[in-house]
This record gives C-alpha cells, sequence and structure tokens, in this order.
C-alpha cells in the first residue's frame, strides 16, 4: 500500500471516528518505510484510537514507546488523558505538568493548565 494512501485511508477513518479500522488498518503494518513525519502521524492515530476504544493499556505501551523516540506536546497530552482513563489522576496531572513546562507554545497548553488544575482539587 502506498505511503499517502495509507496515511490518507488512516486519517479518513480515524475523523470518522471508526477507531477500530484504524487499529486494523495499522496495528500490524511495518511502519518503518513511512517518512518520519507519517510514520509519527500514523502511530498517534493508533495510540489515540485505543484510547478511544477503551484499550487503554495498549494505548499506554504506545505511547511510552513513542515518547522514547520523540517527546511531543500532543504526546503528553495522549499519555494524561490515558492515566486518567486508568483512574490514575496522580499520574496524570504531573504529565499535564510536564507538557506545561517542556511546551509552554503548546496549543494543548491551556487544556493541560485546566486538566491540571481540576486533578489537584482531588
Amino acid at each position: 500500500m502506498p505511503e499517502a494512501y495509507l496515511t490518507n485511508r488512516a486519517k479518513k477513518y480515524y475523523f470518522k471516528k471508526n477507531y477500530w479500522y484504524v487499529i486494523e488498518l495499522l496495528l500490524y503494518r511495518d511502519l518503518d518505510m513511512l517518512s518520519n513525519q507519517n510514520r509519527s502521524d500514523l502511530e498517534y492515530l493508533l495510540a489515540d484510537s485505543f484510547h478511544h476504544i477503551g484499550e487503554y493499556k495498549k494505548a499506554l505501551e504506545q505511547v511510552l514507546s513513542l515518547l522514547k523516540q520523540n517527546k511531543s506536546d500532543r504526546l503528553y497530552l495522549l499519555l494524561s488523558m490515558i492515566y486518567e482513563s486508568l483512574g490514575e489522576n496522580n499520574i496524570a496531572k504531573e504529565h499535564y505538568l510536564k507538557l506545561i513546562s517542556h511546551f509552554p507554545d503548546s496549543d494543548y497548553i491551556i487544556s493541560a493548565k485546566i486538566k491540571s488544575k481540576i486533578l489537584g482539587q482531588h
């Protein structure tokens, strides 16, 4: 499957909220042959799709693996949301605070500040 076709197809179904299809499309595919940006995008979509269907442990494994390769604000946001979904609010708050301190210009900064404040009240 050509790179652009795979990337566009995964994004199309992700935005249609067909997370099961995204997982089926990407899970066993070798993404190492893709450009760094496309691989990063698809690996993120896979992790977020796991999160959306309630497969939090799989989402967590995926995000932690991705963070070893590349630290990004969207990965810290997703990691925080996964920990919240797992009921690990203290760990979630830690990662929201990391996002705030490491990525002060992030588009997610306001959400991270609100969430860390809410979690701090519990």
